[in-house]
């Protein structure tokens, strides 16, 4: 039985204390049947992650009616990071590039490591995803000098906009970032000339914006610059498909990093190894209607390659090994 969490957001203290005696209470309840309760840490509770990590929950309870599995609503990446190093989640989806730095006490981790995060599986991967009016030339170089909004403070977004976008032409784009309230009205009405996102598509928040405002997406093309995004090993080069949004009718080259499920080392085998399989199993039910399905991985080989950026769970790469 999967149950979603959608009544709070679970960014406060308080709400984290509530939550980790609601987990222990569980524990207690279902500690029999499946080994205590499935807690996953997904965003927003209109965001991909919370969908994505909620279609994981029920797909990988429908054979086992006894697993209590929940999805937990946060702020994203950073804050399911800080779930898992306290031990209020058993599991949780993290942008590449943060999971990468987070595990190794690297970039904006440095000196504040979590060494026990293992992943389980990579679900699907996230374009970076920079958008400007239609009206508007789509290249780096005519951004420049200009206000971005790169995403919310402390966000996964903000911290790969910053790295790939100074990397690849904006050297100054620190001093170029605004923070706006609503991002979709400051595009709109040209009060910023980009909006930067890690998304999988089609997306939301895209098309709303496209409701208000003809847009295109700017190409992100690192062969220009030898040697600048492709050292980082969380990238893939990739493509935001055309046609997923009224007027943008070609294929956008950018730069992808892909989502992770991720755990710790404490996490039991045999869930690890039934999640995967139970989920695997009725992967051809899931939702077609939940943002970023374009980008899903569909084939175990993916699921585990780009799950690699850390040290897998000892389970994982057995089980989608033994998927077919």
């Amino acid at each position: 039985m999967a149950i979603h969490w959608r009544e709070v957001a679970m960014g406060s203290p308080l709400n984290r204390l509530l939550f980790g005696v609601l987990l222990w209470s569980l524990s207690l309840l279902s500690w029999g049947a499946t080994r205590g309760p499935i807690v996953i840490a997904g965003g927003d509770l209109n965001g991909v992650y919370f969908q994505i990590a909620g279609e994981f929950c029920r797909l990988a309870s429908l054979d086992n009616p006894d697993l209590v599995c929940s999805v937990m609503p946060s702020a994203g990446s950073t804050e399911n990071l800080q779930l898992l190093r306290e031990g209020l989640v058993n599991l949780a989806l993290v942008q590449g590039d943060l999971l990468y730095w987070a595990q190794r006490g690297e970039g904006p981790y440095q000196g504040r490591a979590i060494p026990q995060l293992r992943s389980v599986m990579a679900t699907h991967a996230e374009p970076f995803t920079l958008m400007v009016l239609s009206t508007q030339t789509a290249n780096l170089a005519s951004l420049q000098g200009k206000p971005l909004y790169l995403g919310a403070e402390h966000s996964g977004s903000r911290a790969t906009a910053l790295l790939v976008l100074k990397q690849l032409g904006l050297p100054d784009v620190e001093q170029q970032e605004v923070a706006v309230d609503d991002p979709m009205t400051a595009l709109c009405e040209q009060k910023i000339a980009a909006w930067a996102m890690v998304i999988g598509h089609p997306n939301k928040q895209v098309l709303d914006t496209v409701k208000r405002c003809a847009i295109r997406f700017v190409p992100i093309l690192p062969r220009n610059k030898p040697g600048a995004a492709e050292k980082y090993p969380f990238y893939r080069v990739s493509q935001i498909p055309g046609r997923l949004y009224p007027g943008v009718l070609t294929n956008t080259p950018t730069l992808a990093l892909p989502a992770i499920m991720v755990t710790t080392d404490r996490m039991d085998d045999q869930l690890v190894s039934g999640l995967i399989t139970g989920y695997w199993q009725h992967r051809k039910s899931f939702n077609k209607k939940v943002s970023a399905y374009a980008n899903l991985f569909w084939l175990p080989a993916h699921m585990q390659q780009a799950a690699m950026l850390i040290p897998m769970h000892p389970a994982a790469a057995p089980a989608l090994a033994g998927l077919r």
